[in-house]
């Protein structure tokens, strides 16, 4: 909380006025003659006040709403997942998992896209490889994973 003292100081020549301003947490020490205007600086230390207040809470104001906006988007996107997937595969893929049978839709959702793709063609199918960083690999068989490489 912010605090003004005035406290009156004999100096050589005449009084002065020791003001000690403590705004949060720290300490300012004025030093005033008798015909300073108290009244302005008063005014200007409670309008610095208020407005601190005001910028805090216009702050606090526009993370609760950024916040509130990022829980409906996830909210969203969760309803959108357990519609297309079910919901146990949603919560899997919200927590950034991939399980083996995942399509290729579906890892892409998580792990998003490769960086390289390697494709090989026999009589039983198509295998992919998708190369991720640190030496992260799934390997596709007819579109659905087969194998993970950590």
């Amino acid at each position: 909380m912010d605090t003004l003292t005035f406290k009156k100081v004999p100096n050589l020549n005449d009084y002065y006025y020791t003001v000690t301003l403590t705004t949060q947490g720290r300490e300012f020490l004025l030093t005033l003659r008798p015909d300073d205007n108290y009244s302005d600086m008063i005014t200007t230390a409670e309008k610095r006040r208020q407005y601190e207040t005001e910028r805090k809470r216009k702050e606090e104001l526009r993370r609760l709403k950024q916040k509130q906006e990022e829980a409906e988007t996830e909210r969203l996107y969760m309803a959108e997942l357990q519609m297309k997937y079910g919901s146990s595969n949603a919560k899997l893929i919200i927590n950034g998992e991939v399980r083996l049978g995942f399509s290729e839709t579906m890892c892409e959702e998580v792990w998003g896209t490769p960086y390289d793709i390697t494709r090989v063609t026999t009589q039983l199918g198509t295998t992919e490889a998708w190369w991720y960083g640190d030496g992260n690999v799934l390997y596709f068989q007819n579109g659905k994973l087969v194998m993970i490489q950590n």
